[in-house]
């Protein structure tokens, strides 16, 4: 009994290290470093790109690894992840003030990352062949497809001006325009008006 019980202690622990070496002996999983992301930018790039493991990498790494936030969201990253939340997050699905807040930041500064591609002709058309067809543009409850959309902000920054973009309109021009045509007709009232006094006072 006692060697049988001797056999099967050794057994137990002889079964875990063999486990353990089975998992030592797994290949690693390698990847580019461009494919790659801190945590902390989950919302910015979780959807294109894996999320790295542990500690945040400090600020010479990052720089190094090309994963500071200027360095990672490059047009291809920030098009996927406003598609990816598009899809999960529709309008009128997100009731959280906190998820609502952390999704508004997220929108912004996905769009402002954009701002260069309305300048670059082919990026612009990767816009228009991309988000125009996808519900990219948040509303406050979620995001809504761009044809459904109509922007008017009180102030054009370059966020604002990648999410009318992808709206297929910048109602900004188009106040300008009714502004324009208001004050000349205005203009043409008031020279009508002038010239029907002056006809009045030679009569009289």
């Amino acid at each position: 009994k006692s060697h049988a019980a001797a056999d099967s202690a050794v057994g137990s622990t002889a079964e875990p290290a063999a486990s353990l070496s089975g998992q030592q002996q797994r290949p690693v999983l390698r990847i580019a470093p461009k494919l790659v992301a801190p945590a902390e930018l989950a919302w910015l790039a979780s959807a294109p790109l894996r999320l790295l493991a542990g500690a945040r990498p400090s600020v010479q790494l990052q720089q190094l690894m090309g994963w500071s936030e200027p360095q990672l969201l490059r047009p291809s990253v920030a098009i996927a992840q406003l598609m990816e939340l598009g899809k999960m997050y529709p309008a009128g699905q997100v009731h959280d003030p906190v998820l609502q807040a952390d999704l508004c930041k997220a929108a912004g500064t996905l769009y402002s990352s954009l701002a260069s591609c309305l300048s670059d002709p082919e990026q612009h058309q990767l816009l228009d062949m991309t988000l125009s067809v996808s519900p990219c543009v948040w509303v406050g409850s979620g995001f809504v497809f761009p044809a459904v959309t109509a922007l008017q902000p009180v102030h054009t920054t370059a966020g604002t001006a990648v999410a009318a973009a992808a709206a297929g309109l910048i109602t900004d021009t188009s106040v300008q325009e009714e502004d324009v045509a208001g004050s000349q007709e205005t203009d043409g009232r008031s020279l009508l008006q002038q010239q029907e006094q002056q006809q009045e006072q030679q009569q009289q």
